[in-house]
């Protein structure tokens, strides 16, 4: 079963029936427990919201404090909404949906129990295993297509993902955990500014002028040319590594996937010495190294792809609910939604009471 956000496979549960994993060799064990994280969302899941656990098949089983919930991944070729963990999170912040789900209002709910009529519910569609909203067009959002390593099952409930054939070929950072930072440095090291000499003296008309007006201008520039312009000389490249380092934060938190996201669970922002944070970490630490490394590794790209798809989603449902408010029937429908609200509200209430018993 797929998560219906980075369309690849929530790894079975040790409870799991039968299950089917990856040859070995083709994930680490962190890589593992990542891919057995699961969150089910959607109008049919007691509460709205549940952490769960894939439990072979097609059903999947609710995780403490929650516990004592099935749910069915598939039902007359529509699926559940399941996702990574991870993913979850990035879903729920780029949806402005609390990450402490506890701390839902009803306006939350009341997008999670709407999207899924407003939107369609996700679909197996040809690749079984997958649960794919059909109206969002995963492969324009991120310039990726992992359909091709979904294949037809020998029967129903099997799922034959080629993990093999995605770690040998051009997606395999794919693969990579979206929760892995690159480390961050809380000063710039002094091998860093070793490794750029004292700037000489100059005369080209730019970086002649006086350094305040340098610092305006390069202070205008986008993230692109920033990088670009800061790496012409010794002059900018020394500017950079100093004075410049503001600017480079600004460019990093200006980038929504950048940094660890605070209160997740499981939580991003583990070792605040090794992290960027956007308060806490000092504006004059090396920005300007993270800004180049968050763009290097593949756990940061796969977690670029992620939000790419993410940020999709909210531009089609936008889209789509302008089109079903203006219909004739959303009066009726929204009846329906708000008597979805009041159950959703009423059973995680339930859960909260039967789980403190």
């Amino acid at each position: 079963m797929s998560c219906s956000i980075c369309l690849l496979p929530i790894y079975p549960s040790s409870k799991a029936h039968r299950p089917q994993v990856p040859p070995d060799g083709v994930l680490t064990e962190s890589q593992k427990k990542f891919f057995r994280t699961a969150v089910a969302m959607g109008r049919s899941v007691p509460g709205a919201v549940l952490g769960m656990e894939y439990l072979g098949y097609i059903n999947f089983a609710s995780l403490p404090p929650r516990e004592g919930v099935s749910i069915t991944w598939e039902t007359d070729d529509e699926t559940e909404f399941v996702m990574h963990a991870t993913c979850s999170h990035i879903f729920s912040v780029v949806m402005g949906i609390p990450l402490v789900y506890t701390k839902m209002e009803r306006h939350h709910m009341r997008f999670i129990s709407e999207f899924e009529i407003v939107f369609g519910r996700a679909q197996g569609g040809t690749e079984e295993g997958v649960g794919r909203l059909q109206r969002l067009d995963y492969e324009r959002a991120c310039g990726v297509d992992l359909r091709q390593y979904w294949h037809s099952p020998a029967f129903e409930g099997d799922v034959t993902f080629d993990w093999t054939a995605i770690k040998a070929g051009p997606h395999a950072w794919t693969l990579a955990r979206p929760n892995m930072f690159p480390s961050f440095s809380s000063k710039v090291t002094s091998t860093r500014l070793a490794s750029v000499a004292e700037p000489e003296e100059t005369s080209d008309v730019f970086t002649s002028l006086p350094f305040d007006i340098i610092h305006k201008i390069v202070g205008l520039l986008d993230m692109r040319t920033f990088v670009s312009t800061t790496s012409t000389c010794r002059t900018m490249r020394r500017y950079a590594i100093g004075d410049f380092q503001p600017l480079a934060r600004k460019h990093v938190l200006a980038i929504p996937w950048a940094i660890p996201l605070l209160n997740s669970d499981p939580e991003e922002y583990t070792t605040p010495d090794q992290m960027a944070h956007a308060t806490k970490s000092p504006h004059d630490a090396d920005w300007l190294l993270y800004l180049s490394h968050i763009h290097r590794t593949d756990s940061m790209r796969e977690r670029r792809r992620i939000w790419a798809i993410c940020e999709e989603f909210k531009r089609c449902y936008a889209r789509e609910r302008r089109k079903v408010v203006k219909h004739r029937n959303w009066p009726k429908t929204n009846a329906i939604i708000e008597k979805m609200v009041d159950d959703a509200e009423t059973a995680m209430v339930m859960l909260q009471l039967y789980n403190s018993l």
